[in-house]
């Protein structure tokens, strides 16, 4: 149900906001007279000669009713709810899925009437962006504010939201600083070059970096020591790809090392 509600959140947020203007409506209703009497009466022996006590304690009540209402229907339950939010949201799923029932004609009745002001004002929701990187940032402050989210997990996702402005060349290797393994080596040659090296994945090629050949893991290697057996099939990318389309290439690859091509020659790894 609370999936439900955060799929489709406008009957959710209409409810709700019923709810609150209901009660604000009944506490002044309920309170206002017996609020408004004291304070008036008050007023006249404090200040007899005062002309104005009745608009002066109809304003102060005024205030005092809006003060009240404020708090405990606004502010006091934004604050349980930041501290307690997938606990309540668990408890009153129900009495809130049951009170969106009783209250679907009224809803129904509001909602025509604010989409039929919004098009007379020329006012058009922009759903591709409801919510933006900004906002999910934000989220992420006030979560590790409140000590919701580690600082580390904060650092984490602020860096995955980042994937897609980085382009694959601003963070791959350059081609001078490549590591590759010549097809011509011997076993000893190939065994002596994985154990004095760090890489878990080195492009394969025949005297020079190009043509690449193959891909060859280190672990497939030292299983098999076959380097025709094991080479796998390069994954490549384009300069203009960001870390967003390495990611997806790299997904159904059974290696780890991707290569940008440019014109047939290997520019990174």
């Amino acid at each position: 149900m609370v999936r439900a509600f955060q799929r489709t959140p406008a009957d959710y947020i209409s409810a709700i906001q019923l709810v609150v203007t209901a009660s604000n409506f009944v506490i002044g209703a309920m309170i206002g007279s017996y609020i408004e009497v004291p304070i008036n009466k008050q007023l006249t022996q404090a200040f007899p000669d005062f002309a104005y006590t009745s608009q002066l304690s109809w304003f102060l009540s005024i205030g005092l009713i809006t003060v009240v209402a404020l708090i405990f229907t606004n502010v006091l339950p934004k604050q349980i709810g930041f501290v307690r939010a997938n606990e309540i949201a668990l408890q009153f799923a129900p009495v809130m899925r049951a009170w969106i029932k009783i209250s679907r004609p009224a809803m129904a009745v509001l909602g025509k009437i604010t989409k039929l002001t919004a098009r007379a004002l020329h006012i058009a929701p922009d759903e591709k962006y409801r919510v933006t990187e900004k906002d999910i940032d934000v989220m992420l402050v006030e979560g590790t504010r409140a000590g919701s989210i580690d600082p580390i997990e904060q650092a984490m996702m602020r860096r995955s939201m980042r994937l897609s402005d980085t382009l694959i060349c601003d963070v791959m290797v350059p081609r001078d600083a490549i590591k590759w393994i010549d097809a011509a080596w011997s076993p000893e040659e190939i065994d002596n070059f994985l154990r004095g090296s760090t890489q878990s994945n080195y492009p394969v090629s025949g005297g020079s970096l190009e043509p690449v050949l193959g891909v060859l893991r280190t672990q497939d290697y030292f299983k098999h020591r076959d380097l025709g057996a094991v080479m796998k099939p390069v994954v490549t990318a384009k300069r203009s790809d960001n870390l967003v389309t390495a990611l997806e290439l790299l997904r159904p690859a059974s290696t780890r090392l991707l290569l940008i091509m440019d014109g047939g020659r290997s520019l990174a790894s």
